[in-house]
């Protein structure tokens, strides 16, 4: 999130997530961190995102949300407004009785309830949550999938065609290169 060169977005699977993570984030970040939590009021949220909208056009600054959420899958963050995404983990609902009846339901009518009842919803809102980054044909940007289980086959085919992910252990020198192509 450093190497970006303007505002960047880390969706979480959680605010339980978000939140256990932050303090050990918070250190490694050098520009400021605006966190959003689940018991912001909509005019919260929007003074939220001005701030942010605004730090872009400075130095940046870093939006922690949460996947599946507001900033995640309501927003645009038109021109350089975003120009990372980090989507921390696998956003995979939390097992409660109503995602395991969806397994189940689906199991029986497809033969295929994990997927449909529990992994595509997932990969749904990773997804979604990448597209922040980039809305128009002009808009460039790196998104960031900070889980080894993207590469695993029944995660990655879940990706549209042409999805080519860059497995490495040093993002950092990737974002670099792809910022200082120009």
């Amino acid at each position: 999130m450093n190497v970006v060169p303007g505002n960047s977005v880390a969706f979480f699977p959680s605010y339980q997530v978000l939140d256990s993570v932050y303090p050990f984030l918070a250190p490694l970040v050098s520009r400021e961190i605006i966190r959003q939590n689940g018991r912001m009021t909509s005019s919260e949220l929007s003074n939220l995102l001005t701030r942010f909208r605004n730090a872009g056009s400075a130095f940046g600054a870093v939006l922690l949300a949460v996947a599946g959420g507001s900033v995640a899958e309501g927003l645009d963050f038109p021109g350089n407004q975003l120009l990372g995404a980090v989507i921390v983990g696998i956003p995979l609902a939390e097992m409660s009785l109503e995602v395991q009846c969806l397994i189940d339901y689906f199991d029986e009518k497809f033969a295929r309830g994990w997927h449909y009842g529990y992994l595509y919803p997932a990969i749904t809102k990773a997804i979604q949550a990448s597209g922040r980054v980039i809305r128009s044909p002009t808009d460039e940007g790196i998104v960031v999938f900070l889980d080894k289980r993207y590469t695993w086959d029944n995660y990655r085919n879940c990706f549209p065609k042409g999805f080519a992910p860059i497995v490495t252990e040093e993002p950092e020198k990737y974002i670099k290169t792809f910022w200082e192509k120009d």
